[in-house]
Formats: structure tokens, sequence, C-alpha cells
């Protein structure tokens, strides 16, 4: 990454060093309860143990550090509009300067000056155009968006409380059991149906996690892949403008 945006590459590194102590700690939080190996479903301790690890609290701690690494990544995207800010506008508009995150495309007499004032300090064309390539409004649907998660997560945890995370179930697949779930994928057939589900007996297990409810549209997603994926998504949007970078 070119050296005027060092800054934000470092925060992009620091979220994923975050991510990695975040996912030691939820790995100790299974592996040190009293059941750190989910049985298989036909067992019968298996309800026990589910019901334990679904009624078990998760630490707070673990809230503060997701919020600490969306809090990271939603300043990425505003450190890229005060970079591409005339010096002029910064000095005399600097409360103003954000990356704009709208869900529905701005055209009301209040919301397109709201919209406007974010970046009117950036005069390049290109620039203002990859801005609105990014907005939420051009994904569908827009609440999917990773730029859309990343602030409503962030609003979220600094204005009301942390972000919220739950105790939850999810099967791990093996190799075997993942290349048939792709061969489904692909074919969408009966007998890769049949193949999936043969794989899935013999080569998967149910494991505890925590969760996101709801991480954009979808419910329960685990943290630890969720918040890579809004890294990986931040550090592709900061590439895209790197090459406006003089």
């Amino acid at each position: 990454m070119k050296q005027q945006l060092e800054g934000i590459n470092e925060k992009i590194k620091r979220a994923n060093e975050c991510i990695c102590n975040l996912d030691r700690e939820i790995n100790s939080f299974f592996s040190d309860s009293k059941y750190p190996v989910i049985p298989n479903q036909d067992d019968q301790m298996f309800k026990v143990v589910a019901d334990y690890h679904l009624d078990r609290p998760i630490p707070l701690r673990f809230s503060v550090l997701a919020g600490e690494i969306v809090h990271h990544l939603r300043s990425c995207y505003d450190h890229l509009i005060w970079h591409f800010s005339d010096a002029s506008y910064r000095n005399t508009h600097c409360n103003l300067i954000e990356f704009p995150v709208f869900d529905v495309k701005p055209v009301s007499k209040d919301e397109l000056p709201r919209y406007e004032r974010k970046i009117k300090g950036v005069s390049n064309a290109q620039v203002k155009a990859l801005i609105q390539a990014f907005q939420p409004y051009n994904v569908p649907p827009p609440r999917e968006s990773p730029l859309f998660i990343i602030h409503n997560m962030d609003r979220f945890d600094k204005h009301r409380e942390l972000v919220i995370v739950f105790p939850a179930l999810a099967r791990k697949l093996g190799a075997k059991a993942f290349r048939a779930l792709m061969n489904y994928e692909k074919a969408k057939s009966p007998g890769t149906r049949i193949e999936y589900d043969r794989a899935v007996n013999v080569d998967s297990e149910i494991t505890p996690h925590v969760a996101f409810r709801p991480f954009g549209e979808r419910e329960y997603v685990s943290v630890v892949p969720a918040l890579q994926e809004l890294t990986d998504y931040t550090g592709l949007v900061v590439e895209a403008f790197e090459k406006f970078v003089k």
C-alpha cells in the first residue's frame, strides 16, 4: 500500500491481529468448559451438552473485542475521505468529513445535502464516483453490504450498548463433507444431495461457537468468520482507492 495510506493499512493489520486474539480466547472459553466436545446427535447426552452450551453466558469481553475490531474498520473509511479531502476543507469543516453510508439512494432535499456534505472536500471526480459505487444501496440487498454492517455495528456499539453476541451451535464439515457440499452447490441434483448427506454423517461434527444475531440479514453468524469477512472487504475497498493516491 502506498505510504500515504499506511495509517489505514496499520488499522487493517491491527484488526486482523485482534481477530486472531479473539479466536484464541473463544477457543479457550469452550475448551475449558465442562463439555469441550459435543457428542453425536444420536447420543443420549447430546441434548444435555447442547443445552449447557446454549445456556452458558458469553463473556462481555468478547463483545468489547468485537466492537474494537469493527471500530478499526469503520474508521478506515473515514480516514479515506479525510485523505482525499482538500486541506482548506479539512481546516474549516473537519467535523463534517466522513465516509457516507446510505442504504437508500439519497435523492430527497434532506438526504442529498447530507450525503454531499460528507464528501464536499473531495475534488477528484473519480474518487467521488468510487465512493458512490461502494454505497450499500448499490448492493442487493443493501443491508447485506459489508460496509452497511460495519457502519451499523459501530454506531450501535458507540452509542447504545456493546455489540451483541450469542452462544450457538454449528456443524463443522470435514474435508470430504466440504467437497460434497461444493459438488451439491454446483449441481443441485438429488444424487449430489444424497452424497452430501452421507458425507455429513461421517465427516462432520457439531461445535459450540459465539455468533452475531443478526449479521446483516443473516442469523447466528459465527463471530470470527464474520469479522474476517468485514476486514477482508475493507482491505479490498482501500486497495480500490489506492490508485488515486498521488
